[in-house]
């Protein structure tokens, strides 16, 4: 399967679902979820979305190791068995799906770097930031947003 089938079915089960709420006058509405011990990729992909969100709306999201059904959290998930017909048909490539259950948004790869995709898709499509240039201070451009909800 290409890349470019896989972020299509991902953006597309991600427009299902209401929007997403991170931040909410610049205060965290969401937690960031990784395992205890993560794949280095996957721990910079944790904190790129981190440093990204907070750089856009001045809030901070928590990165924490557990989840919890009562709080709304994104998970950096790595073939998560909830989800095996996802990680069957992302195996073998980089590529990434999204899927909303209950307050809990999945970011769901079949490798560390499907998950870094996911997290650079959805800043890219729930924002405007672009990355220009490798030179963060004169390459890379956004607007704030104190309220940033998920949309896509």
């Amino acid at each position: 399967m290409s890349n470019l089938t896989l972020e299509r079915s991902a953006s597309s089960s991600a427009a299902v679902f209401a929007a997403f709420p991170l931040v909410q006058k610049s205060r965290p509405a969401a937690e960031i979820v990784t395992p205890a011990k993560p794949h280095q990729t996957i721990r910079y992909a944790a904190e790129e979305l981190q440093r990204w969100i907070a750089e856009i709306t001045g809030a901070t999201l928590p990165l924490v190791e557990k989840q919890d059904p009562s709080k709304k959290q994104i998970v950096l998930a790595l073939k998560p068995a909830q989800f095996a017909a996802d990680v069957k048909k992302l195996t073998g490539n980089d590529g990434y799906a999204v899927r909303k259950k209950g307050k809990t948004l999945y970011l769901i790869a079949s490798c560390p770097k499907g998950i870094l995709n996911a997290v650079y898709k959805m800043l890219f499509k729930n924002t405007d930031i672009i990355w220009a240039r490798p030179n963060e201070k004169d390459g890379t451009f956004f607007s704030k947003d104190p309220d940033l909800k998920l949309k896509e």
